[in-house]
Parts: C-alpha cells; sequence; structure tokens
C-alpha cells in the first residue's frame, strides 16, 4: 500500500536535508581553505629545510645489546629501549622543540643525568595505556648542542611489545607546519563521509515511509559514520585541537571493532537468494562474531578486566577472515544486474584498501596509509550513493505527482476552487474538527442559463470565473472560509466559528467586491444570489438538513433580487 506524506513533512524532510548539506559543505569548504593557508604557508616557509627528522639511531636495549634500526622500530619484547641525538638549534632566534608521536608508551628524556621531560599515561581504571599521544617538548637552551637520550618502555603489560618512534626538531611553528598536508587531506574525506551518513540516514527515513529503504543502506550509511569517525581521531593533527583523554580512545576502538560488522552484514544482504551457499554461511558467522567481540572488548575494558589493545590480535584476526571472505564474493555470486556489479566492485576496492591498510599495520605498527582507507571508502560510499540518491530522488517524484493527482481530484479545474468531491470529504470530517459554529453560505449565479443561451458559454464561464475571483477576495479578508465549487452556477462557502453577525460582514463585503469587479468589467456584468446560517456542532439538526435551508434561503433571496433586477447582464 503506498502511502503520502504531508506538505509539511515534505518541507521538514527537504529543509533537514538542505540544512545538513549546507552545513557540510560549509564545513568542507573551511578545511579546503585551511589546506591550501597551510600549504601556502609551507610554500612561503618551506619548513622542509629547517626540521631535522631522526628516522635511524643506534638503540640500545635493558638487556644489554645495541643495534642500528630505522625508526619507526617495533621490538616484540617488554625491554626498555633508548637512543640518543644531538640537540641542535634550528632557527638561533627561537626556542628548540622536538615532536614525538607515539603509543602505549612511557618514555624519559635527559641529558647528563638530569630530566628534561617525563611521559606517564593516563591512570584511570579502563584507560591505563594512554593510547596515542602527540608531544612538543622544548629543549632548555642549557641542552642545546649536548646529547639528549631518549628511554621508552611499554605502558601496559601484554604481548604488544615497544615501538620505538622517530622523532622530530625544529622550532613549535615549524614542526606545526611539517607534515600536515595529508591529515587536512583526511578531515576532508572524514568530513564527506560523515556528511553523506547523515544525508543518507535523512533519506532512509523518508525511504522507510514508502517501504523502499533495504537494509544494505542502512549499513553502508552505518560504515560510513564509523570510517568517518575512525579516520578523524586517527590523524594526528586532531592531536593537537582534540584531548585524547577516555572519549577519543573509545571512539577509535569502538569505530575500528565496528567497521568490519556493517560490511559483512552488507554481503550477507547481498546473498540472502542463496542461503544454502558456505559464502553466505560464513559470512553470517563471521558477522555474529564481530558483534560478540564488540560486545566482549567493551565488557572487558569498562570492567578493567583487559585493554583494547591488548586484544587487538583477536580483532585483526577476524579482519583478515572478512577481507579473505570478501575476495570470494565476487566468484561465488551470479552477476544478473549492473547494479550487483556495482556493489561488488566497491566492496572489492574497499576491502583492498583495508586489507593494505591492516597489513601494513601488523608489519610497522602504523597507520600512514589512512589515506588510502579514506580513498577506498569514499569510492565505496559514491556508489551506493548513487543508487541511493536515485531511489531517493524518483520516490519524491513519485509521491510529488501522487499528491499532486490527488490534489487535482478536488480541485474545480475552471475556478480553482474546491470541486464536490472536496466538499464530501470536508463534511465527512467535520467530527475530526473542533469547532463551536459553522458558517455556511449557498450562492447561485442569476440566469447563467440565459447568458449561456444568448451569448454563448464563454460569456457563462467568465461569470462563473467572476465570481470565483469574488470568493477569493472574501478568503483573503477572512481566513478561516473554505469554498466549494458544487457544480454549474453553484457555490459553497463554510467559515468556521464565524457568529450571525460575522456572516452579515461577509455578505456585506462580497456585495461590495462585487460591484468593484463589474465596475472593471462595464462590458459585462451579472447578479447572484445568497442564502446563508449558522450551524452548531453537537445539535440535533443534521447538517445535510441545515444545507437545504440555506439552500431555499438562497432561492428566496433569488426571487427578491430577480423582482428589483433592472437591466440583462449586457
Amino acid at each position: 500500500m503506498k502511502r503520502n506524506i504531508s506538505d509539511k513533512k515534505h518541507k521538514f524532510l527537504f529543509f533537514s536535508l538542505l540544512f545538513i548539506f549546507c552545513v557540510s559543505m560549509g564545513s568542507i569548504l573551511f578545511f579546503i581553505y585551511e589546506y591550501l593557508m597551510h600549504y601556502d604557508m609551507v610554500w612561503d616557509n618551506n619548513p622542509h629545510d629547517r626540521v631535522i627528522e631522526i628516522d635511524k639511531a643506534l638503540v640500545k636495549s635493558s638487556d644489554g645489546s645495541r643495534a642500528t634500526f630505522n625508526l619507526p622500530h617495533k621490538f616484540s619484547d617488554e625491554n626498555k629501549y633508548s637512543y640518543e641525538f644531538i640537540a641542535e638549534r634550528t632557527n638561533p632566534h627561537e626556542d628548540l622543540y622536538v615532536k614525538i608521536k607515539g603509543a602505549y608508551l612511557k618514555f624519559t628524556m635527559s641529558s647528563e643525568n638530569n630530566l628534561i621531560y617525563e611521559h606517564k599515561p593516563y591512570d584511570t581504571t579502563f584507560f591505563k595505556s594512554g593510547g596515542d599521544f602527540l608531544r612538543f617538548i622544548r629543549i632548555p637552551d642549557k641542552y642545546i648542542g649536548k646529547t639528549i637520550q631518549l628511554e621508552f618502555e611499554s605502558a601496559i603489560e601484554s604481548s604488544y611489545g615497544v615501538r620505538i618512534p622517530n622523532i622530530f626538531l625544529g622550532t613549535h611553528s615549524d614542526l606545526i607546519l611539517y607534515g600536515n598536508e595529508e591529515d587536512y587531506l583526511l578531515f576532508f574525506i572524514s568530513f564527506i563521509l560523515i556528511a553523506y551518513s547523515l544525508e543518507s540516514l535523512m533519506m532512509l527515513g523518508f525511504l522507510t515511509i514508502y517501504k523502499k529503504a533495504t537494509f544494505k543502506m542502512l549499513l553502508v550509511s552505518l560504515y560510513s559514520l564509523s570510517i568517518g569517525f575512525y579516520i578523524i581521531v586517527r590523524s594526528p593533527i586532531v592531536y593537537m585541537y582534540l584531548y585524547r583523554g577516555a572519549f577519543s580512545y573509545y571512539l577509535e576502538y569502538v569505530s575500528m571493532l565496528f567497521l568490519p560488522i556493517p560490511l559483512l552484514l552488507f554481503l550477507v544482504d547481498m546473498f540472502n537468494s542463496d542461503k544454502k551457499s558456505l559464502i553466505y554461511k560464513s559470512l553470517l558467522v563471521l558477522s555474529f562474531i564481530s558483534i560478540a567481540n564488540l560486545i566482549t572488548q567493551l565488557f572487558l575494558n569498562i570492567f578493567s578486566i583487559k585493554e583494547f589493545i591488548e586484544m587487538q590480535k583477536i580483532s585483526q584476526g577476524i579482519f583478515i577472515l572478512a577481507f579473505v571472505l570478501a575476495f570470494f564474493v565476487p566468484f561465488a555470486m551470479k552477476f544478473k544486474e549492473q547494479l550487483k556489479k556495482s556493489y561488488i566492485f566497491s566492496v572489492l576496492l574497499l576491502n583492498a584498501t583495508l586489507s593494505v591498510s591492516l597489513l601494513f599495520y601488523m608489519i610497522t605498527d602504523s597507520v600512514e596509509s589512512m589515506i588510502f582507507v579514506g580513498i577506498g571508502s569514499l569510492i565505496f560510499v559514491g556508489f551506493q550513493a548513487s543508487i541511493l540518491i536515485r531511489l531517493y530522488t524518483d520516490i519524491y517524484k513519485e509521491n510529488y505527482l501522487s499528491v499532486f493527482n490527488k490534489k487535482l481530484a478536488f480541485i474545480d479545474n475552471l475556478t480553482r476552487l474546491y470541486n464536490r468531491n472536496a466538499f464530501e470529504r470536508e463534511i465527512s470530517r467535520l467530527d475530526e474538527i473542533e469547532y463551536d459554529k459553522l458558517a455556511i453560505i449557498i450562492i447561485d449565479i442569476n440566469d447563467l442559463k440565459l447568458i449561456n443561451d444568448n451569448y454563448g458559454h464563454n460569456s457563462g464561464d467568465i461569470a462563473i470565473k467572476l465570481m470565483a475571483e469574488i470568493i477569493k477576495k472574501t478568503i483573503d479578508k477572512y481566513k478561516k472560509i473554505k469554498s466549494f465549487r458544487m457544480g454549474g452556477d453553484e457555490f459553497l462557502m463554510l467559515g468556521y466559528d464565524f457568529d450571525k453577525w460575522k456572516l452579515e460582514e461577509v455578505k456585506r463585503y462580497m456585495d461590495e467586491v462585487s460591484e468593484e469587479i463589474m465596475q472593471k468589467n462595464n462590458d459585462f456584468s451579472f447578479d447572484f444570489a445568497i442564502g446563508y446560517g449558522v450551524y452548531y456542532h453537537g445539535g440535533q439538526e443534521d447538517i445535510f438538513d441545515f444545507i437545504a435551508k440555506v439552500d431555499r434561503k438562497m432561492y428566496q433571496d433569488k426571487v427578491i433580487r430577480k423582482n428589483k433586477m433592472k437591466s440583462n447582464p449586457y
């Protein structure tokens, strides 16, 4: 059964979508502006020549071993690791800073056994590891030119190991400018993804009314929302603006754990016509495992049993299984529609970018490939967005035409007033309307048949249109009136909560308007009869009996007016 929604709901939906779109576009344009400003500053100042990167060092272990490694480098044991560097000033007029980005680490910075800086993770009940961090550490002038030692150890007791980060030396402003170009692009991508998810969820609410929304569309929206948030919290530049506390920590990990769920369920829904397939059953089982993994890890972390990072390998194992299964999907499905090819192509592309990113992360423990995940996600969401928008516009157009045609069934073509069908609908709804008094006015054009016979039906139509113009002007002045052309030369008006004195005023106003209109049409004039009365809601008299009474009053007025008529219509 098709359903229509009111114009008010249409307008609310439209302006809500427009508002989200404008805010989204404004945010995107802001980040484009920020990116261009950043690029201009980088181009003009060229901080790359003034920033020193320490990406290779002799690393010493607490067990006595030492070796030269490219940084960053991850060690699988729980030893303490340290390396040294010379604090060389890059600008003689500004302070020297060290930029360090790491995760799940404790570290100290010292020189000649004097402590310069000590980093300790947050010590909360469910956030002991501290998650990611970004620090800009000022080197006091007395240590410039001297050897600085950095010592790192793991902040958690697990098999995560110790990842020794590389560092950057430079002025504070140069370090901020250096290397943030990709972060602005990630912000741009993530805002597009979040904006799409909000717009699509609004559209899905509209499509749900018509039972046209599909589970796949909702899953794409949820994926878009989660990957958007995940990219934002993984961007290093965010660390300068967002407090890296428990909220961002949870947002990051919950988004990450949630990512495979909508994708797996998306593929399950694609296979719903082949439920006996092994791929379908495997995807379904893995979907439930992913959901259980998310719930279990949340539970264990909240109750301080285990942190997310300690269960990371389980999540990675689920991700790998999901990616492997996803690659088998195109070979297991039978393509009958071009639409399904687009679905699978976009899933494969996204799956490839996620797989490469995960593999890169497992090897280097770095998420430098997030830009590729973002681009893959944009392409995937773009395919789905084109389908959703096309469906939304088709349904919106269908609904608009349905409402328009429905209105036409209640509109008189000649006068554009309501017709008898609309009158009967209005009368049937009287019990649903709150009113005390209902004014009923019946109008009939005098001698319309004579006008038609003598001057043609065109002149009769002119008289009917002029009568409709008189009624419309009356409605403009007295707002609570509805008018109907009952057929031929007869009109009926309903005025809610009008008393007898108000009716007398309406009648006088109609006579005044009639004289004005006749004066403007010197070569054409006509007269009309009018009958009116006030019907009281809840009274014993039937509404149709009362209308018949008003109709008799109109005919009495017609007789009186004919007797007083001094001239013909022409």
